[in-house]
């Protein structure tokens, strides 16, 4: 976990596109990593009981991947629970 690195990253997605969005994944007691994503593709209007921001990720974002074998890689990247709702969406 490089600290410095994760936030520099964060702060400059903030500077560009004004937010950050990302997902929490691997996470343990002495390491996480984050998901960047992209920005254009999220919305978040709503929060969890928490007060937690809630992200909306638009799945159209896979179909700007033309490549078949990228885009089965970087599904596998995301949660499982991203990938699938992608894929019902392109069975639909």
């Amino acid at each position: 976990m490089n600290l410095p690195e994760l936030l520099t990253r964060i702060s400059l997605r903030a500077l560009i596109d004004g937010c950050h969005y990302g997902i929490l994944q691997n996470v343990t007691k002495t390491d996480f990593a984050v998901l960047d994503l992209p920005a254009e593709y999220c919305r978040s209007n709503y929060r969890d009981f928490h007060g937690n921001d809630v992200i909306e990720f638009n799945v159209l974002y896979f179909d700007t991947i033309v490549d078949e074998d990228v885009k089965r890689k970087v599904l596998k990247i995301y949660p499982k629970v991203i990938s699938d709702h992608y894929n019902r969406y392109k069975k639909s």
